[in-house]
């Protein structure tokens, strides 16, 4: 185990092909820009759960960095992700981690945020429904206190615009999802926790990269 994860327990083994939703390209690239250019995206980075590898390409432009998968089948392994369960926390052979930038499979999200907080890392950002913000999540897994505290709150939540067409198995590309997803984004504070003393709402046209 990884001296950097040291309370990361049981957490399930992620991203079942039924969980995956693979975020499109263009998306990636629009949320990698903006978390550049909102306040900086550190490197080393880790993308646990690369799925179809949109999101490496923008992540490779900032600086190095590490992908992980657990489906050995998936296309980011063809390009450079480990097969790795996330479960686990970064492999120990990558040394620090100074950002992680996902779209977490839904099942667990909170139980792998709530381990990854306890790294020694700068920057968390999750590609989430937007209901995560308001709902218990299922199965009595917590997840209120790591929006709203005491556990940690973001610094932001970015609503995406338009409606997402998620890739991966079973799904076409095409059709857009019904639902509406964000950005929750946790940066380290000069105190060392993860509680901004607000989060700031902003809107992003991952088509024009406009930000409101």
């Amino acid at each position: 185990m990884s001296t950097l994860f040291p309370t990361l327990e049981a957490v399930p083994e992620c991203a079942a092909a039924s969980d995956a939703a693979y975020t499109p390209a263009a998306c990636a690239f629009a949320c990698v820009r903006y978390l550049v250019e909102s306040g900086g995206l550190p490197c080393p980075y880790w993308e646990p759960f690369a799925g179809g590898g949109a999101w490496l390409d923008p992540l490779d432009t900032i600086g190095p960095g590490f992908a992980s998968e657990l489906d050995p089948n998936a296309a980011s392994i063809g390009i450079g992700a480990h097969v790795w369960d996330a479960g686990k926390g970064p492999k120990p052979s990558w040394g620090k981690i100074a950002s992680i930038v996902t779209n977490p499979p839904f099942t667990g999200a909170a139980s792998l945020l709530r381990s990854f907080l306890t790294l020694d890392v700068d920057l968390i950002c999750f590609l989430v429904l937007q209901s995560w913000i308001v709902a218990p999540g299922k199965d009595g897994e917590e997840r209120l206190d790591l929006v709203w505290g005491p556990t940690a709150r973001p610094v932001e939540q970015v609503v995406l615009y338009p409606r997402i067409k998620f890739q991966g198995p079973g799904r076409d590309g095409v059709s857009s999802d019904t639902r509406e997803y964000c950005l929750l984004v946790w940066r380290r504070q000069p105190d060392g926790s993860w509680l901004s003393p607000v989060t700031t709402l902003r809107r992003l046209d991952w088509r024009t990269g406009v930000v409101l």
